[in-house]
């Protein structure tokens, strides 16, 4: 889990924050955020993207509840 996250409820955009810190001891020696914006979709959203730009959809499996994951080929 994404040490920060937000989510924009009209865009569907996930803006996450990871932060990475290495310590030698107690001393915090690095630290690293890395910034991420990441587009989330309806599943019927996503498959219809996918199917647009060409894509076959071999399989999927899943449920709305509980995540949908499509494997597909150009």
């Amino acid at each position: 889990m994404p040490d920060r996250c937000l989510r924009d409820p009209n865009t569907l955009v996930l803006y996450l924050e990871l932060i990475y810190r290495k310590y030698d001891g107690e001393e915090l020696v690095n630290k690293a955020i890395l910034r991420i914006a990441m587009r989330c979709y309806y599943p019927g959203e996503f498959e219809k993207l996918m199917t647009d730009h060409g894509f076959q959809i071999a399989d999927q499996f899943g449920n709305y509840g509980k995540g949908q994951n499509w494997f597909c080929s150009s």
